[in-house]
């Protein structure tokens, strides 16, 4: 009992932390700050920072097992994760592409997870990662044009906050709240989850241009991306918890 009052709170504590950032991200377009940091080199380095952890977050999607460790939603608990992770590679489905392997699929092919993964091609997908994959390459695409090409957002930075504070509480709530079992369903809010982030760090860019403030939500997205990775593993606990296959990872555990 201990141990799971105990990531509840450690989980409460994340959405706190997600939401009241989201709230500070929407100041700029209810009271615009007059703070002016127009560096010639300013845009290109914040797309370049942000670029890269949307390029990195499209590794980690094929390439899970190199990071798997770091979110474990028990890691507060020092536990040890060797079982854990020999119980989640059990459930890859990868595939070779230029001599690498990687991994499209990771969830138990039980009911439970039906709808957290889909089959194209004869292969089956992870529909959570490979939503995260398009919103990170829709991001980069937007990174490029805002922070490179001189796209302007002009009068639409209250949209463009709207719509990706948006786009990230939905993202949270679905696993808050509801399980959407919908695949379509569940790979378009993780895509605009990710692209939220880019609406937000552009929306902010053009509102305050501040290198501060650029990072800050750069930072916060990555808080917000390990939220949703944390909420998602503890949604996927509960599941194998009232499941009575043997294949369960987290089935023994309380």
């Amino acid at each position: 009992m201990p141990r799971i009052s105990s990531q509840r709170f450690y989980l409460s504590f994340l959405v706190s932390v997600s939401f009241f950032g989201l709230f500070l991200v929407t100041l700029p377009a209810i009271s615009p700050l007059q703070i002016q940091q127009d560096f010639q080199w300013r845009k290109p380095l914040v797309g370049s920072v942000f670029g890269l952890v949307c390029f990195l977050g499209i590794i980690a999607v094929f390439f899970p097992s190199y990071c798997s460790t770091i979110f474990q939603v028990d890691s507060i608990e020092n536990r040890d994760h060797a079982v854990l992770a020999k119980g989640d590679k059990a459930f890859h489905k990868t595939a070779t592409i230029l001599g690498l392997q990687i991994i499209h699929g990771h969830h138990p092919s039980c009911e439970g997870f039906t709808a957290h993964e889909f089959q194209f091609g004869g292969r089956t997908f992870c529909t959570a990662c490979i939503g995260l994959l398009l919103g990170a390459l829709l991001s980069i695409f937007g990174t490029t044009g805002y922070f490179y090409l001189g796209w302007n957002i002009g009068g639409n930075i209250g949209l463009f906050l709207l719509l990706g504070v948006s786009s990230i509480s939905l993202g949270l709530f679905q696993y808050m709240f509801f399980d959407i079992q919908w695949r379509v369903f569940r790979l378009l809010l993780n895509s605009l989850f990710v692209f939220g982030a880019f609406l937000v760090i552009a929306g902010i860019d053009a509102a305050v241009n501040s290198l501060v403030l650029d990072f800050f939500v750069i930072f916060l997205s990555i808080f917000w991306l390990l939220t949703r990775i944390f909420l998602s593993k503890h949604i996927h606990k509960e599941i194998c918890q009232t499941c009575n296959f043997k294949c369960q990872v987290y089935k023994n555990e309380t």
